[in-house]
């Protein structure tokens, strides 16, 4: 595996420009907190460097003149390659040749639908985290890679009418399991990070049912029994952010929802949480580059 500086995004000084989206397949999210994707006539669906609020992990079957860049840093991907992007980590994968080719089998998964697919003593989470020594890519050889295409068949061959969901799910645990044995050895073993896990799953599932209400600080604490200090330290060690912008994140999410539904702004904005609205204006503007009425408006445009 090589890797780069990369240099040739655009640029604000020294910084590269990470430009955010509304989050896409919000309804798989909702309802089911994962989504798969099988990407095989296209790289991907957002080729800007761009940052999201859940994990997700490729594995790539066949690779052509393509590259991922996490961090500033491009790695040049093969056939075998597992990629991990950790929450709120900047990444993108990017064409380098004119016959650029990558099929890879993709997972995003939110952090509390991966807890629950976690098991006693194995945090799958620890994957997506510094202390995996291989992120954010790991080589597999070709006989540890084929158990990963045959679970692309299952996936390509799906026909069922009512069980899709099962199968799904199925399809989602037997990949985590396969990632977790494979990375095991990469796995800095440590009963404080999984304390911190344990931690933020009970801050974000009380974030998740509050959205709409006054969130402090010390009732997060409370509810994790823990102290303000301990929390958003743990916090920030797991989801790469702090507690306050991930808040403000999954009200964006929340809030988006709403303006494609054609609700007023300033109603979006008040169901999602926001109870300040100029506060909601700069901070739209300033995650999706546009105010909230050109984004409401674009979108109503696009369903006529």
């Amino acid at each position: 595996m090589q890797k780069q500086k990369y240099a040739a995004f655009e640029q604000r000084g020294n910084a590269m420009v990470i430009k955010a989206y509304p989050r896409t397949h919000y309804e798989e999210f909702r309802r089911y907190g994962y989504r798969i994707m099988h990407f095989e006539k296209v790289i991907t669906h957002l080729t800007d460097y761009h940052y999201h609020d859940y994990y997700e992990l490729s594995v790539v079957l066949s690779c052509r003149n393509v590259n991922y860049v996490c961090d500033q840093t491009e790695y040049e991907l093969r056939e075998g390659d597992v990629v991990f992007c950790n929450v709120f980590d900047p990444h993108c994968y990017k064409a380098v040749g004119t016959d650029a080719h990558c099929e890879r089998f993709n997972l995003g998964i939110e952090f509390i639908r991966l807890a629950q697919f976690s098991a006693k003593g194995v945090n799958v989470a620890s994957v997506f985290q510094s202390y995996n020594s291989s992120y954010p890519i790991m080589h597999l050889d070709f006989s540890r890679l084929l158990k990963y295409y045959e679970l692309v068949s299952i996936y390509k061959k799906n026909g069922l009418r009512h069980g899709e969901e099962l199968l799904h799910s199925g399809l989602v645990q037997v990949l985590l399991a396969y990632i977790y044995e494979d990375t095991y050895e990469y796995l800095e073993k440590n009963i404080k990070n999984q304390e911190n896990i344990q931690a933020v799953a009970t801050v974000i599932e009380y974030v998740q049912q509050h959205l709409d209400e006054k969130i402090t600080l010390s009732r997060l604490a409370k509810e994790a029994n823990y102290s303000v200090s301990y929390i958003c330290a743990a916090f920030r060690s797991v989801m790469n952010q702090t507690i306050n912008h991930y808040i403000k994140e999954k009200r964006m999410d929340l809030a988006v929802e709403y303006l494609k539904t054609g609700l007023p702004i300033t109603e979006a904005a008040e169901k999602a949480g926001f109870n300040n609205y100029s506060y909601f204006y700069k901070a739209f503007k300033s995650i999706y580059g546009i105010t909230p009425s050109e984004f409401r408006n674009g979108n109503l445009k696009g369903e006529e």
